[in-house]
């Protein structure tokens, strides 16, 4: 038995999988996603960081997460959670998903998303550089991402994308992203 999460605007590749179940995913993952009952199918996961998230937190065992944007969520082991009733973010320990590319995905995926996750991308890569936890190995992930996604290549960005997720595991997040989650609650 499988479960597919997607968001709406990945619900044209659905016809590419088998499932027994879809759940759809239509906001980041809220504190409430922690009453869904866990599940031990196989979870798979098609989309950005949300749908990524959102699976991470429901499976009882591995995710199969297949991106669709540049947040490299896929490469993580942990997610974010919103809890809005009391304006904070939760942080949630998980399994570090196993990653699909599909890169035809990223082809048909909206320029604006696209675009605003390849933001997210670069401040994962500008935290990891100059975090606390910097390392040799983070650095020198953070070096490899920076010279792929400068190719301009989809290719490039894809696998700039997915170090980013390496790089941020090992240092996580700091003042760019906690900057913006004030602003994620609000808005």
């Amino acid at each position: 038995m499988s479960l597919i999460l997607f968001s709406h605007s990945n619900e044209k590749h659905l016809s590419d999988w088998e499932c027994d179940e879809k759940l759809l995913i239509t906001s980041p993952p809220s504190i409430e996603l922690l009453n869904y009952p866990k599940t031990d199918q196989q979870v798979v996961a098609i989309g950005g960081g949300s749908v990524i998230d959102s699976a991470k937190i429901i499976s009882k065992r591995m995710v199969i997460a297949v991106p669709t944007t540049y947040s490299g969520a896929s490469r993580t082991s942990h997610a974010v959670l919103w809890d809005h009733k009391n304006h904070r973010k939760v942080d949630v320990e998980t399994v570090k998903p196993e990653t699909l590319i599909v890169k035809e995905y990223f082809e048909k995926c909206d320029t604006r998303i696209l675009q605003d996750s390849y933001c997210d991308c670069q401040a994962h890569l500008i935290e990891s550089a100059i975090s606390k936890k910097a390392n040799a190995q983070s650095v020198a992930i953070v070096n490899q991402a920076q010279k792929l996604g400068h190719n301009g290549t989809l290719t490039g960005l894809i696998n700039m994308s997915l170090l980013a997720g390496d790089a941020i595991e090992i240092t996580g997040t700091n003042i760019l992203h906690s900057l913006s989650y004030p602003l994620t609650l609000e808005y």
